[in-house]
């Protein structure tokens, strides 16, 4: 049986200082979106390595797509994306 996701929509994280420039290190964002490798299809998220993958949002909008490895969890009292 799959592990749950460490993260669920409406999760603030914080990208990890160790991801690549596109996915913005150390900022805050809020999860809007994510996929077990089970669930993955076409060669884009083929990429990403084994384990869940999360569509995150950034406070001005923009998202991406980061894999549960470059993400933590924060504590805060409202989310990022809410704070704009």
């Amino acid at each position: 049986m799959e592990a749950p996701p460490a993260f669920i929509w409406g999760d603030p994280v914080e990208v990890s200082d160790e991801a690549a420039d596109h996915l913005r290190p150390g900022e805050l964002a809020e999860v809007v979106g994510f996929s077990a490798e089970r669930d993955r299809s076409g060669e884009y998220l083929a990429e990403f390595p084994d384990g869940y993958v999360y569509t995150i949002e950034f406070g001005d909008g923009s998202s991406v797509e980061a894999p549960e490895r470059l993400l933590r969890g924060v504590d805060v009292e409202q989310s990022p994306v809410d704070e704009i």
